[in-house]
Order: C-alpha cells, then structure tokens, then sequence
C-alpha cells in the first residue's frame, strides 16, 4: 500500500465515520506479510487522515488481521518432532511413490514449513516446477498444524502401503 493509498483510504474512512457521528473506529488491515511495509503503511494510514485534515484522527486502532508466518514455533514441540521424523521416514522408503503422492506430499511440507505460496506460478516450459507450484497452492489454506498433521497421515498411508506389499 503506498502512502497515497493510505492517504486516500484513511480520508474516506474519516469522512464516513463523521457522518455515522462516531468519534472512533478500529480499521482491520489484511494483506501486509512483512512488518515493514506493514507498519510504514499504519503510520501512513494514522497520519494521512490528519495531515489531510484539521479534525482529530477518528482511528483509534488498527487491527492486523494478517494470517501469521507459517514456521512452526507456535506448535507443540512433539507435533514438531513426529512432522520431522515422517519426513525423514519418507525418504527411506523402498519404493518411490507415485507423482500425485510426491505432489502431495510437496505441497503439505511446503505449506507447513513456508506457508502460503510466495512466488508466481512458474512457466509452461518448466513442467515440474509448476506441477509443485500447483501442489503447494492447492493446500495454501491450510494452517501449519493442519498440513503438519495432514502429511504425517500421508506418509503413514505409504508406509503402511508399502508394507502390505512386502507382506504380500
């Protein structure tokens, strides 16, 4: 968001909250990923309603309401282990599993470890960075616990699998 852009938003949302006759509002900002631009977009958000105008600035707080980073140190430490000894299992395994397995497989550890996709969708030539790019964002809604405990299951399925079938 640039300066302008807060500007003009804080401006429109001080003229509204005036002729709703409310003396304060608390503005829900979302889109921000890094704390930087976030907070030179809040002070410019604050200041452009007050630089623009001689009133008091009706906006009292500004929510951040921006999903947090996805890298893990918010969930319980055995969550955490199991998700790195699956990882570690699923490299061992004996027989490679099939590409919609790897593909899923990808875009949970991707989900869990990064969080939301960070990057534009590779190009047509590169089929298989896309194939992953496409994983990953197909399981972008997860949280980090939920694709954590999603790609455990999966690696015990295949585990279980390929046991069944050296059993066999």
């Amino acid at each position: 968001m640039t300066s302008y852009t807060a500007d003009a938003t804080a401006e429109n949302i001080g003229r509204r909250v005036k002729a709703m006759g409310l003396k304060s509002v608390v503005v829900k900002a979302n889109g921000f990923t890094h704390f930087k631009k976030k907070r030179n977009a809040i002070v410019a958000f604050r200041s452009g309603y007050s630089s623009s105008r001689n009133d008091q600035n009706p906006i009292v707080y500004i929510e951040d309401t921006t999903r947090k980073a996805h890298n893990g140190c918010r969930l319980p430490r055995k969550r955490r282990e199991e998700f790195e000894e699956q990882a570690e299992k699923v490299k061992k395994l004996t027989a490679s599993p099939s590409n919609e397995d790897l593909l899923i497989l990808y875009g949970l550890y991707k989900q869990a470890t990064v969080g939301p996709v960070t990057t534009s969708r590779p190009g047509m030539f590169s089929m298989k960075e896309r194939a992953k790019w496409d994983a990953w964002k197909a399981v972008e809604g997860k949280s980090t616990d939920e694709a954590m405990s999603d790609y455990i299951t999966k690696v015990k399925q295949l585990l279980e699998a390929e046991a069944s079938s050296a059993s066999a």
